[in-house]
Formats: C-alpha cells, structure tokens, sequence
C-alpha cells in the first residue's frame, strides 16, 4: 500500500491521510479503538503476523512490542475522515514499514466489517519532515488541537495526554521532547490554544 521513502533515522516526520473522496474512514469508536490498535500493534522490527495473530500470542511474547520498535509516537489525533500522527523514526525504513502494516491491516478491518471493496484512502499517506524545533512544536499543537479545528464530534487524540492525565489505554506517547520545553501542562496548553486561534483564522 505505501511506497518505500528515504525517511532519515532519528528524524521527526508529520504524517497524514484522509479518506478517498473525503469519506469517512472511522464510523465509531470501535474504528477508532482498532487504529490505535494497530498503531500499537504494528511498532515493532519483528513481525509476528497480524494484530489478530499478535493478540493470541502468550504475554512473554509480546514484549517485543516495547524492545524493538520501529518508530516513536510523539502525538496524533483521528478525526472521522482523517488522521494526523508525528513520529520518529527509530531504525531504518522504520516509518515505511509501520506505515504499511497500520494502514494495510486498517483497511481490511474496514473492509471487512462494513462489507467493502472501494479504497478506503484517497492516495498514499503524505510526510512532512519536522526542520526544527520551532516547527516540532508547532506541528504537536496542530495535531493535538485539529479535532477543534474540524469540529469533529468523532475522533481520539493525544491532548489529554499532554495537558491532563488520560490517554490511550494501549500505549503512550514520547512526550518529553515537546512538554520538556514548557514550565508547566498548563503552559503547553496555553501553547496549544493559541495555536487552535492561529488555525482557525480564515
């Protein structure tokens, strides 16, 4: 599904996809609980099969989801015809590989579930290289607020992650090289709301 790109190890991409057409490609929270499945799932050298496969495998097992990623997660947010995640990579081809896997085993969940056989994304997902800090973080708060921006009453992002205590359940993320340059969660927070202003002129 995704084509090999020269990402460069222990560099910061932003990467994005959306529907074809601009449909929908989270229908509830079940869809959004299986991506973050799959984002968990998919972050590792070794390749043990699918995420069904990997799920049946003794606990023993599965530590090598924490020993051998691929990538690092430092934020994202899914919004119903779209997501935004940046990450890291961490070994090489990394991005490509976790790429692959999460969006190829996505697809047939969708697929299979709704009973489908059109694309599920519109093209290729698109990668934008993290230049400097200064774009780092302003590209955390962009993916930590976009659900604000779209108005969207589905969705899941890391926010509370960074500015209170929840998160995803299956894993977390890399936050120290955004939230160590704040004096506080509040202070990102305040960050991330002028960000949300700045996006939100017309």
């Amino acid at each position: 599904m995704t084509a090999k790109r020269d990402f460069v190890t222990n560099n910061y991409y932003h990467i994005f996809n959306r529907g074809a057409n601009k449909q929908n490609v989270f229908f509830d929270v079940t869809d959004l609980h299986r991506f973050l499945e799959g984002i968990y799932f998919s972050n590792s050298i070794k390749s043990y099969g699918g995420i069904y496969d990997i799920k049946r495998l003794p606990e023993k097992f599965k530590r090598f989801l924490k020993d051998e990623p691929l990538i690092e997660i430092t934020c994202y947010c899914l919004n119903d015809n779209h997501f935004h995640i940046q990450m890291k990579q961490l070994v090489d081809n990394g991005i490509s590989i976790f790429m692959q896997r999460l969006m190829g085993g996505y697809t047939k969940h969708i697929n299979k579930r709704y009973h489908r056989t059109d694309s599920l994304f519109g093209s290729k997902y698109k990668s934008v290289e993290m230049k400097n800090n200064d774009q780092l973080l302003y590209t955390s708060a962009y993916i930590n607020m976009n659900n604000f921006k779209h108005a969207s009453d589905l969705y899941e992002s890391s926010l509370e992650e960074y500015v209170g205590t929840q998160g995803s359940n299956l894993f977390k993320c890399k936050k120290d090289i955004i939230l160590n340059q704040f004096k506080s969660k509040n202070e990102y927070k305040k960050y991330c709301e002028d960000v949300l202003k700045f996006m939100l002129e017309p």
